[in-house]
């Protein structure tokens, strides 16, 4: 939606009253997450979402006091209209233009650059580490809140790290990616940048707390700025390099074993984590841990007393130390990243254990690290831990008094994100049971009292305590006493019934023996929660359409019912009580039934017929079920009415085996699909790889099948004249011939040169004279001596070679109807197309094949346009590492047979050629074996 040019103190008019209120709102809430302005008054905002889990992003023009061009990706302005995130946003800039000229409200916050937030101890230690590229120039221009600087700070104790990634996106592009997680949810930051400058920088999370996006950015160019220190990422050193620098400087280190111990102590109530540093028998306390850390990276010596006055080589630590010691450069390093920090602790001498650092040290402590209490080694166990609540009704009975008692030993326990912790008497124990987390969720803290008034109690009584029933960690008393007082609480009882095809609930509520119909009224409501019954009516109106106090819903909102029967029952159980007719009883049995479909195979002359068939279905449920499973619905309901499960095993094999024949569901009709012969061999080849299909075939399909597998040849008796010219190779190719005519299969016939394959085609035309004419193609240098060998050997075939002019060989191709055999070459049959229009041969033979071995050439076009009931190609060249080649040669054989090029490519080329599988190969070589016949003179000329 844009909003044209117009005067800021007009802009209300432009809006909807309770859209422009929801504006004022929002801007109110602080949803308005800074303007950014760029050249001629453009400018762009963020408002976060009313779930706090999104940021829509609004632009505009704001020039002379007036507001042009403004946008909103939201859904309500895309639609068309003015939303409240553009009133947000104009009541933001009118407000600030305001307090700029003296008038209205100051804008909320400064804005502070986050090159200058940075500390100075970073800045040093970015321009001592030489850095290839130094980061704050990239973040030259990002200003923020000095109230933003302060969350960031409180976020990053609650978050810890847990993934942070540089990945290359184009050339000079690169994207930094960080993962945050703690309880209370998650938050990711992506930022975008060349060697020059960040170009953009996003964020999104999950988490149920207002918090501005301005605050994750932060966090994001905070841990920017420190991986570039760590990484150095793009300095040209490699790996190796580094390896050897390092081992050159470490070798032979002087001085003595350094420790590095953590210590626990309670310090005026407060569990604390300091560290200690020297040599076994003299340890010091770190005072300042954050400049031992600086110096021990500057390679300075710290003097500590008497006994420690030495740099602190963390290679000259043994491994626990090392482990303590990389814990608390990294503690240093998030802290000293900004100066606008509230978490000062890290410079003084003790560090309070609470949040995430103290889950950290659980887990520390937990794998065997050790970690010390007035210089004894701290023991670590667990103990489950409760929390105790009394309910104690007053005298009036109408009010009652809930005390949540403080932890049993509440003095000395401590809280992580994850867990409840003490550390007491050398022993660090972690609690189980209640968790931090869980005290949130039901919102009650140890120590708490409450006071319910009559008003409030029964809220209390029938909506707080069940939930806190639920935690068994909370132990609660009282719990009968308070049930006896109270009135009777909603029961709610869900009628289900199912009948013409729909689903339907009617709902009672039933308050102890008093019962009423779920969202009707009466004269006497005083007993009944409304805001109960509310909820009730809330769930109901997720899964069903409603009309009055009727909800129903249809079995044709397919995604609804999946719905429904696989999560809404049980969130109305959660809710109440269930009764079913037996006629929704039935629906469900039915509904939990998949079906199971049967392919039936036929072979009829040329073609294969194949049937699919289902228990108790018609051709036109067939019909409809295969619609609906393309469709991917979940259910089917069949025209006797009873419903099915669509996620079968059955129908999805069945799916995928027209998925490898290159053709799919919908190409049946009533179940039934043609489709060539040729396609048997490896329509069974794919059957036999499923388990959950079952299919069935003629006998006639069967032979087919079993004779390509077996290699069978059909015999076929060789013409009497040419029986003593023929060799037994020879005669075997002539009944290969014959037999692939008999099953109307067309095929490759290529022995090696030299082995007579001409003659071998001759002999087949004899056996088949007398029934029509044959098409024989030829590269022009070759025509005539196909014409020479038919006079030669086959003089009983009567031919004509179709040569001169294109008018000449139109007027030969016209008065050779009764010939035998026409024989022309490819050049001049992609030139006379048009002359064979009206033309069918018995066969058609090419001969030198590769003529066609690409696809798209008018001579590859050409022949594949003749229409003949027998196809052959003669090649004497091999082909098997010519891909392409194969399938347009086969594609002229048998089209369809391999599927469309992209398919053959996908499926067989690619991987054969580019990645050498060698599965896919053989599984092309099986399928196409039986079509192709080639033999070499050294196995056969022995003969």
């Amino acid at each position: 939606m844009v909003i044209k040019g117009e005067s800021m103190k007009d802009f209300r008019s432009r809006f909807a009253d309770k859209v422009y209120q929801r504006g004022v709102k929002y801007q109110k809430d602080g949803k308005v997450n800074g303007i950014g302005w760029g050249k001629d008054g453009h400018f762009i905002a963020s408002v976060q979402s009313s779930d706090r889990f999104y940021y829509y992003r609004v632009t505009g023009v704001y020039k002379n006091g007036k507001a042009s061009e403004l946008k909103c990706n939201c859904p309500w302005a895309q639609a068309g209209h003015n939303c409240k995130h553009m009133a947000a946003v104009l009541l933001e800039i009118k407000q600030n233009e305001d307090a700029k000229n003296g008038n209205g409200e100051k804008p909320r916050s400064s804005r502070i650059a986050f090159v200058d937030a940075v500390s100075d101890d970073l800045k040093a230690k970015i321009a001592d580490a030489h850095l290839t590229v130094n980061p704050l120039q990239l973040i030259t221009g990002r200003t923020f809140t000095n109230s933003d600087y302060n969350k960031a700070s409180t976020l990053e104790k609650e978050y810890t790290l847990v993934n942070e990634e540089l990945t290359k996106t184009n050339d000079n592009r690169y994207l930094y990616t960080t993962e945050f997680r703690s309880r209370y949810g998650y938050f990711m930051v992506y930022i975008n940048f060349n060697l020059e400058k960040i170009t953009d920088i996003t964020a999104e999370s999950r988490i149920n707390k207002n918090i501005n996006q301005d605050v994750f950015f932060i966090m994001g160019l905070l841990h920017f700025v420190l991986y570039f220190l760590k990484h150095d990422p793009f300095d040209q050193t490699n790996d190796a390099a580094k390896r050897l620098l390092t081992y050159f400087q470490s070798r032979n280190k002087p001085g003595q074993a350094i420790t590095f111990r953590a210590q626990i102590e309670n310090d005026q109530g407060t569990v604390v984590l300091y560290f200690k540093i020297g040599e076994d028998q003299h340890l010091y306390k770190v005072q300042n841990l954050q400049n031992m850390v600086n110096s021990a990276r500057e390679g300075e010596v710290v003097k500590f007393g008497k006994y420690f006055d030495d740099v602190v080589d963390p290679d000259r630590m043994d491994q626990d130390s090392l482990t303590w010691y990389q814990f608390a450069q990294k503690l240093v390093d998030i802290q000293s990243a900004t100066r606008i920090d509230d978490f000062n602790e890290l410079k003084l001498k003790n560090i309070p254990l609470k949040g995430t650092l103290a889950d950290q040290v659980d887990e520390m402590i937990s794998s065997g690290l050790p970690a010390y209490e007035n210089g004894t080694r701290i023991r670590y166990g667990t103990e489950k831990l409760d929390l105790p609540i009394d309910i104690k009704l007053n005298k009036d009975g109408n009010s009652a008094i809930v005390n949540v008692f403080p932890f049993q030993t509440y003095e000395r326990i401590f809280a992580g994100n994850k867990s409840y912790y003490s550390c007491e008497l050398n022993r660090w124990t972690k609690y189980t049971g209640l968790t931090p987390d869980a005290l949130d969720q039901v919102g009650i803290f140890p120590g708490q009292k409450l006071q319910f008034s009559s008003k409030t109690l029964k809220t209390f009584g029938h909506r707080i305590l069940p939930h806190l029933s639920k935690n068994k960690n909370l132990k609660i008393t009282g719990a009968k006493k308070l049930d006896k007082v109270l009135p009777p609480r909603a029961e709610f009882v869900f009628q289900l019934d199912y009948h013409n095809e729909e689903i339907t609930c009617q709902t009672l509520v039933n308050y102890g023996k008093q019962k009423f119909v779920l969202g009707e009224t009466t004269s006497d409501d005083s007993i009944r929660d409304f805001e109960e019954e509310k909820g009730a009516m809330d769930l109901l109106q997720t899964y069903f359409d409603q009309n009055n106090d009727h909800y129903f819903l249809s079995m044709k909102k397919d995604k609804k019912v999946h719905q429904f029967l696989n999560a809404g029952i049980t969130k109305l159980k959660e809710l109440g009580r269930i009764e079913v007719t037996a006629a929704f009883k039935q629906m469900m049995n039915s509904a939990q039934t998949s079906l199971n479909v049967h392919l039936g195979i036929h072979l009829r002359n040329n073609t294969l017929d194949l049937t699919v068939t289902g228990p108790s279905m018609s051709a036109e449920d067939i019909s409809a079920l295969l619609d609906a499973y393309q469709q991917q619905k979940h259910y089917f309901i069949l025209r006797n009415g009873e419903i099915r499960k669509l996620d079968s095993p059955s129908i999805e094999e069945l799916d995928k085996v027209m998925t490898s024949l290159n053709l799919n569901l919908k190409d049946f009709t009533k179940g039934k699909l043609t489709i060539p012969a040729y396609r048997a061999f490896y329509l069974q080849k794919l059957l036999e790889q499923r388990d959950n299909l079952k299919f069935s075939s003629d006998h006639a399909f069967k032979n087919l099948v079993d004779d390509l597998e077996k290699g069978k040849i059909k015999e076929a008796k060789v013409p009497a004249k040419l029986d003593k010219v023929l060799r037994p190779y020879q005669k075997d190719g002539f009944k290969w011939l014959a037999t692939m005519t008999h099953y109307n299969l067309g095929g490759l016939l290529a022995d090696e040169m030299g082995l007579g394959k001409t003659l071998q085609v001759l002999t087949l035309l004899v056996s088949l004279k007398g029934k029509g004419s044959n098409l024989i193609v030829a590269p022009a240098s070759v025509i005539y001596n196909w014409q020479n060998e038919i006079e030669k050997f086959t003089p009983e075939l009567s031919c004509v070679v179709l040569g001169g002019t294109k008018k000449e060989r139109q007027e030969q191709l016209q008065t050779a109807e009764n010939k035998d055999v026409l024989i022309t070459s490819y050049d001049s049959l992609k030139r006379d197309l048009e002359f064979y229009q009206d033309k069918n041969f018995e066969t058609e033979i090419i001969d030198e094949a590769q003529n066609i071995k690409n696809a798209k050439s008018a001579a590859a076009k050409a022949v594949k346009i003749i229409d003949a009931e027998h196809k052959f190609a003669l090649t004497g060249t091999p082909i098997e590492n010519n891909l392409s080649e194969l399938w347009s040669i086969f594609d002229y054989l048998m089209p369809g047979f391999l599927g469309n090029y992209t398919y053959f490519k996908q499926t067989f080329e690619q991987p054969i050629v580019k990645d050498h599988d060698k599965n896919k190969e053989e599984q092309l070589s099986q399928l196409i074996a039986p079509f192709v016949l080639r033999r070499l003179k050294k196995n056969v000329l022995k003969d």
